[in-house]
C-alpha cells in the first residue's frame, strides 16, 4: 500500500463534531374560542381572569390577495417563568376590495365581505396559541368557566390543513 501526502499540512487543532438527534417537537396547543365580543374585550378578560399579559403586536397577520388585504389583530405574551408562549388572533377579518372607488352611497358597507385566518374552522371568532407543555386540562377549565365564552374547546392540530396560517414567527 502507498501513502500519498496531503496537499495542505493538518494542523493539530481538536475538530468538535455536531451530532444531531432527534429534536422533540416543541408542544403546541390550539384552543378555539367562540365569543361576541371584540378581540380587545377577548384579551381583557383572559389577561384579568388568567393572570396572563397579552398585548397586541406591533404587527398583525397581513394576508395580501390581488385585490384586497386581510388584517387579522395579533396578541402575545411571554411567560419567562415557565417560557410558555401564549398568543390570541382573530379568526375573522371583514374585507373591502381595493377595486371599489367610493360611490358616496349610503350603503356601502354592502361590498365587505368576510374572510378567515383558518378557512376549515370558520364558526371559530378566535384562536388561543400556546407553545409549552402546560396543564392544559386545568387550562381549559378555568376557560370554559369564563362567561364571555359560548364554547371553548381543544383543537386538533393534525386536523386543520391551513395550519400554516397560526405560524406567527
Amino acid at each position: 500500500m502507498r501513502y500519498i501526502k496531503p496537499l495542505c499540512k493538518m494542523s493539530n487543532k481538536k475538530i468538535n463534531r455536531l451530532v444531531l438527534d432527534e429534536v422533540p417537537e416543541e408542544e403546541i396547543y390550539l384552543i378555539a374560542l367562540y365569543s361576541s365580543l371584540e378581540i380587545f374585550r377577548v384579551v381583557y378578560h383572559l389577561n384579568s381572569k388568567l393572570g396572563l399579559r397579552l398585548k397586541r403586536t406591533l404587527k398583525d397577520i397581513d394576508f395580501v390577495n390581488p385585490d384586497s388585504t386581510s388584517k387579522y389583530p395579533l396578541y402575545h405574551f411571554y411567560d419567562e417563568i415557565n417560557d410558555v408562549d401564549y398568543y390570541v388572533v382573530a379568526n375573522k377579518a371583514k374585507v373591502k376590495p381595493r377595486h371599489l372607488v367610493a360611490s358616496g352611497l349610503m350603503f356601502e358597507d354592502a361590498d365587505t365581505y368576510q374572510t378567515y385566518l383558518i378557512p376549515e374552522r370558520k364558526n371559530v371568532d378566535f384562536f388561543l396559541k400556546i407553545e409549552k407543555r402546560i396543564g392544559i386540562d386545568d387550562f381549559l377549565n378555568k376557560l370554559k368557566n369564563l362567561k364571555q365564552f359560548s364554547a371553548v374547546y381543544a383543537e386538533d392540530i393534525n386536523r386543520i390543513r391551513s395550519y400554516k396560517n397560526l405560524i406567527f414567527d
